[in-house]
């Protein structure tokens, strides 16, 4: 039950952070701010997510986001270190995949759980401890790599 209750309460944070909710007045947050369409690009006309599948080897976790058509917005990402989490800002993208919320327990990823707000769809990537991770785009598709995180040395 009190999982419960901090899923609820961090899925309401997220949910305001996208929608601007609080202190009102302009920010120059960089989280929240985000470049004009790409030309050919269209508010009425976003593109959709249709799938988030994970794979592991060699202890990476690498995530692949699929498009209905190739993916050319500016996509921003940041990380948050506790919890361990990658957040994704997709704007001018709806969720098309019917689900909210997706397990893998892939390496040290564990779940993530896509929201959308207005015109864009954020993507919380859950970890099991914060690495590093590198994000590229080809055509209909976005990969996000998260490395192995490397383990400090004890010296005696």
């Amino acid at each position: 039950m009190e999982n419960m209750k901090i899923l609820v309460a961090v899925l309401i944070l997220l949910m305001c952070s996208m929608m601007g909710c609080g202190g009102g007045g302009e920010t120059s947050d960089p989280i929240n701010t985000f470049e004009p369409l790409p030309p050919g690009a269209s508010a009425s006309n976003p593109n959709v997510l249709e799938s988030i599948e994970a794979t592991s080897t060699g202890g990476e976790a690498i995530v692949t986001l699929a498009f209905r058509d190739s993916y050319t917005g500016q996509m921003i990402s940041f990380a948050v270190l506790n919890p361990a989490r990658v957040v994704v800002d997709l704007p001018n993208t709806d969720n098309g995949m019917g689900q909210t919320s997706l397990t893998f327990y892939q390496a040290d990823l564990r779940s993530c759980n896509v929201l959308h707000v207005a015109d864009r769809t954020r993507v919380v990537f859950n970890l099991l401890r914060m690495q590093p991770y590198n994000i590229s785009i080809e055509d209909r598709y976005i990969t996000i790599t998260f490395a192995p995180a490397q383990e400090q040395q004890v010296e005696n």
